[in-house]
């Protein structure tokens, strides 16, 4: 299989090793859902359902076991959203087990709330 390009940093793709979907799926059996990914990314996390950029993954529900490499933004607003939504969904009990993968430390620390504004 073809390896993806890794993260370049003027794009927010950010395409996981294949070696840490093949792991993901060892240790939740199977991924029911990769809700940030393209076709590309899809033939390495063999998600059983995917959501692209053109889905709207955001938009869309989620369940099952979930796999998640958000895309990154400038802002860090992206990563920030798709995890909030994964935790209201594994809250929720939709999603019993996931996958977060982050590989910049720009976009783990995006995951922190905003602070409001006085």
């Amino acid at each position: 299989m073809k390896k993806l390009a890794q993260h370049l940093s003027k794009s927010a793709e950010w395409y996981t090793p294949p070696e840490y979907s093949a792991a993901a799926r060892y240790l939740m059996g199977a991924i029911d859902l990769d809700p940030a990914t393209c076709l590309l990314a899809n033939a390495d996390v063999q998600a059983e359902r995917w959501y692209t950029k053109a889905d709207n993954g955001l938009a869309q529900e989620w369940h099952g076991r979930v796999f998640l490499n958000p895309p990154g933004s400038s802002d860090g607003e992206l990563p920030r959203l798709f995890w909030e939504k994964l935790v209201r969904a594994h809250e929720s009990g939709a999603v019993p087990q996931a996958g977060f993968f982050g590989f910049s430390l720009e976009k783990l620390l995006s995951l922190k709330k905003k602070k409001k504004k006085n």
